[in-house]
């Protein structure tokens, strides 16, 4: 076999490889992985279970006392949670850009109203006119029993730039 006759040969199946992998495992985008995790992480109560979860596919961080971090490093995020609060976070250099806070400001204004029928869109609830915002609140600002589900995205703050998207449990006297 010639040499150039085999360089076809191989390019042809590493083209088809390609294609048939991504057919049978497509690529999330990275506002999907951060759905994913919050639907995966954050919604559950705390348990064993959970942590068990945690610490088989997050890397842990104990940054500071009392307080711990898990890395996911596929979607270059940060997760930090305890009895009422799960955030996570990313920040630059991997930020999210303008284009992927959109799209999951989007996945979460459809998700949000069909998880937590009683939570109500809060336009109010923004970092300013350059971020990308949304919050789906229930409580006076600044209230305990405020609960929801908050996101906001600042992509074009340079070494700023970063993104937050946090659950705040319902208080549980209510």
């Amino acid at each position: 076999m010639k040499k150039r006759s085999l360089y076809v040969v191989v390019l042809g199946g590493l083209a088809l490889g390609y294609t048939g992998a991504s057919t049978l495992w497509p690529h999330q985008t990275r506002a999907e992985q951060i759905v994913e995790l919050f639907q995966d992480y954050c919604l559950p109560p705390s348990s064993k279970h959970l942590e068990a979860k945690m610490k088989a596919s997050l890397i842990r961080r104990d940054l500071f006392p009392k307080s711990t971090h898990w890395v996911d490093p596929a979607s270059a995020t940060i997760l930090t949670r305890n009895a009422r609060r799960c955030s996570i976070k990313t920040t630059a250099p991997s930020a999210l850009t303008r284009q992927q806070a959109e799209e999951l400001k989007a996945r979460l204004d459809a998700l949000v109203p069909d998880l937590f029928p009683s939570l109500r869109f809060d336009p109010k609830s923004t970092l300013g006119p350059e971020t990308i915002s949304t919050a789906w609140m229930q409580g006076g600002l600044a209230s305990p029993d405020r609960w929801g589900v908050y996101a906001f995205s600042y992509p074009d703050w340079g070494e700023n730039a970063g993104s937050i998207l946090s659950f705040v449990r319902r208080p549980t006297s209510q």
